[in-house]
């Protein structure tokens, strides 16, 4: 049924068959909500939004055909962390204290996405209040990684090295009932993009609560700099620390997810005006003239070898395509961004996902402070930071590295994250209904 792989599709990919009528706003939406049916064992979604999702859709597929193609969303599948508030859609925070509770009001974000076109197909699992790393501890039951799971995928770019790990590792985990946490505690955000249901979702980051997940799930997962994503509407765990956060598959779709819901919003005292709406990334991003810096300090003890490997890997990447790649040893951001780097890489978790029974033999806070240790110090500073994945171990788990920019420098650091997507060629799956 090709109507399903147009889910593994970018969002400018998917656009164009929208405008040129290849397929229907609601056709796109029809297989988002049957590709949710034939994943809900893995759990991405607290409430599912069918009924709004085919009418969103249905006034999307009358804008493309009265020619009207100027809303940069217009039809693509969104999903939404369960602590945003949707109106007249419950919002739980993964808690039972908020299972009924139903807001009368949007979020900013939420407003903003559903005019550039979003069709919200639901909204997504989380640790109960954001506390976790995990998304193992909702009141309405974990979400499973969909990684060795048992849910049949292949490779949407098949390569030897790759498709052999597929065919030499069992994917039982759900059978077995040892499956590989997601991460957290934006985990059901993470899962819904990996696993096609949606294009993009929202997600919210107070320690590394985006880009945790998105490292264990193998997408694309950014914090903006503070201030530049409106917070009203966001039922914050730390108020100072937590911005909304943004997963695709791909940059550039979160790059264009950005450029929607920026912007100064007057019911958000620490949101600042930005000229992000037109933002495109170029083409073939360059790294000519910047300069990398590689903390050691982010070398924590526990780190796995492949993700030093990987580090490694990047970073002479990088080098050898014109950047220039510096050792640091500070860990201040302002004596690091004044000495003339313009970007960090790091790793972004100590491992890979790891499975549910050794998760849970360390208790939620000792779990999300060691799995925070990579991506806690940009909350603290303000600043970008984004998750990209770069390859698969031998076990078949994404390995992800963060990007850490100058605050307010969202564009420059997703440009390079860009290059490092164009480069490494990271494997994304299929899945196979």
């Amino acid at each position: 049924d090709m109507g399903m792989n147009y889910l593994s599709l970018s969002i400018r990919d998917v656009s164009s068959l929208l405008k040129q009528k290849t397929i229907s706003s609601l056709e796109l939406c029809n297989a988002a909500l049957k590709r949710q049916n034939a994943v809900a064992k893995l759990h991405p979604f607290i409430t599912h939004t069918p009924d709004l999702a085919r009418e969103s859709a249905l006034h999307s597929q009358k804008r493309y055909d009265r020619g009207e193609q100027n809303l940069p969303l217009d039809g693509i599948p969104v999903a939404v962390k369960d602590n945003f508030c949707t109106s007249g859609i419950p919002t739980t925070c993964g808690s039972v204290m908020l299972q009924n509770y139903i807001p009368t009001y949007s979020a900013t974000v939420v407003r903003r996405l559903q005019k550039a076109g979003a069709v919200i197909v639901g909204k997504t699992n989380l640790d109960e209040f954001g506390m976790g790393s995990g998304t193992t501890d909702s009141t309405f039951g974990p979400s499973k990684n969909i990684y060795r799971s048992g849910v049949e995928y292949n490779f949407l770019h098949p390569s030897r090295e790759y498709d052999n790990i597929l065919s030499r590792i069992p994917s039982t985990a759900l059978e077995n009932g040892d499956w590989y946490v997601t991460g957290g505690s934006s985990g059901g955000s993470a899962l819904a993009v990996a696993s096609g249901t949606t294009f993009l979702a929202l997600g919210s980051d107070t320690g590394g609560s985006v880009r945790n997940p998105s490292s264990y799930c193998g997408v694309v997962g950014l914090k903006p700099s503070y201030g530049l994503v409106s917070r009203f509407g966001l039922i914050s765990l730390v108020n100072s620390l937590d911005v909304p956060g943004l997963f695709g598959r791909y940059v550039d779709d979160v790059a264009t997810m950005l450029s929607v819901v920026s912007g100064l919003d007057p019911q958000d005292s620490t949101s600042v005006s930005s000229d992000l709406q037109n933002l495109k990334l170029p083409e073939n991003p360059s790294l000519d003239g910047l300069i990398i810096g590689i903390p050691r300090e982010y070398h924590w003890p526990g780190m796995s070898k492949e993700i030093v490997d990987e580090w490694t890997k990047v970073a002479d990447l990088m080098e050898d395509s014109g950047a220039q790649v510096r050792r640091l040893i500070s860990e201040d951001f302002s004596k690091v961004w004044a000495s003339g780097v313009n970007l960090l890489l790091t790793p972004v978790t100590l491992s890979t996902a790891i499975r549910y029974s050794e998760f849970q033999n360390l208790d939620n806070r000792t779990q999300t402070a060691t799995q925070d240790i990579c991506t806690q110090a940009a909350n603290m500073a303000g600043v970008p930071a984004v998750s990209i994945p770069v390859s698969l171990n031998t076990e078949g788990l994404p390995v992800s590295l963060q990007l850490i920019g100058q605050w307010g420098k969202d564009p420059a650091m997703l440009s390079a994250a860009k290059w490092v997507e164009q480069n490494v060629k990271f494997p994304r799956i299929n899945i196979l209904e």
